[in-house]
This record gives structure tokens, C-alpha cells and sequence, in this order.
């Protein structure tokens, strides 16, 4: 690959660029914007592109029409990024334990009520801003809503277990 300018951009470089070209541009629609007191702003403490990221900006539409205010989604890896190295299964925690040369269970199982309080946290300061805002709330989830979408996050709801499960049980080392 030619280092002086001249050849093909790496995909690295391009991913760059396309992020600051999407930053700038999100800057200008925030800053054009003549009601931008009362914007709704979702901090994702994940990178761009995850299923967090991914998820958060599909609800961005449907969120804006509820509220009838601009809704503006920004990726932040910042204090609540946190909760996801401390909630098992995590790669830092199994990297910490081969380093460290400690426990990957007893790790995991360390981690779990942390993880728990952080996410307790989390979910009483959303509950606390969403009632002192005065936010509407949505439709009620129906028991048939909620089981399908269980039924379709079977696999992904059992990960964990299955995870924990093999490492308790010795089939993982």
C-alpha cells in the first residue's frame, strides 16, 4: 500500500472519515435546530455500530414523534461503559484472570453483584428523570407481546447460562 497520499485509502482511514463526516454533519442538524432546548439526548455508552447503537437509533423515529421533540443519539465510552466490563461473561474479566492468573468463576461470580447494582442504578436515574420531565408513557405491553419477544431471544437470553453453565460444569476451562 502506498504511504504517501497517493494510493488506495485503508479501510481504517475511510472508517474515519466517515465518522467525522457523520459527527459533522449530526453537529449542524443539532446547531440548525431553532428548538434545541428541548432536544431528548441518548447517550449510548457503547461504540457506534453495536447492537446497543443499532437498537437505540431504531427507536430514535418513534421516540421523537412520542415526545414531539428532536431526539439526538451520541456514543459516548464513558462511566457507563463500565457495567459492561464488570456483568460476566466480559473479555477484560477473562483477560484480567489469565494475566492475574485467578479464577475465571470466581471472577464472574464476583462480578455479578456490581453488575446488578451499577444496572439497579442506571435503571432508577432513567426511571427519576423520565417521571421529574414528565415524559408520556407508551402503549401497555401486552403478556403475548412480551412472550414473543422472549420466545425470539431465547438463544440470546441463554448465552449466560450457557457460558456460566459450561464453566461450573468443567466442559469450559
Amino acid at each position: 500500500m502506498d504511504r504517501t497520499g497517493g494510493g488506495p485509502m485503508s479501510i481504517r482511514k475511510l472508517a474515519t472519515h466517515a465518522a467525522a463526516a457523520g459527527a459533522l454533519a449530526l453537529a449542524a442538524v443539532q446547531f440548525a435546530s431553532p428548538a434545541t432546548a428541548q432536544n431528548v439526548t441518548i447517550v449510548v455508552p457503547f461504540s457506534a455500530g453495536g447492537g446497543t447503537d443499532i437498537t437505540t437509533r431504531s427507536m430514535q423515529e418513534e421516540m421523537a414523534k412520542s415526545l414531539g421533540s428532536n431526539v439526538v443519539v451520541k456514543n459516548t465510552s464513558g462511566a457507563g461503559g463500565t457495567i459492561g466490563v464488570v456483568i460476566p461473561p466480559s473479555v477484560p474479566m477473562i483477560l484480567y484472570a489469565v494475566i492475574a492468573q485467578e479464577s475465571v468463576a470466581k471472577l464472574f461470580i464476583s462480578g455479578i453483584l456490581p453488575g446488578l447494582a451499577m444496572g439497579g442504578g442506571l435503571v432508577a436515574i432513567a426511571l427519576y428523570q423520565g417521571y421529574a420531565r414528565s415524559y408520556p408513557k407508551g402503549a401497555p405491553l401486552s403478556l403475548r407481546t412480551i412472550g414473543r419477544s422472549f420466545v425470539s431471544a431465547f438463544w440470546g437470553l441463554m448465552t449466560p447460562v450457557l457460558i456460566l453453565g459450561g464453566i461450573f460444569s468443567g466442559l469450559f476451562t
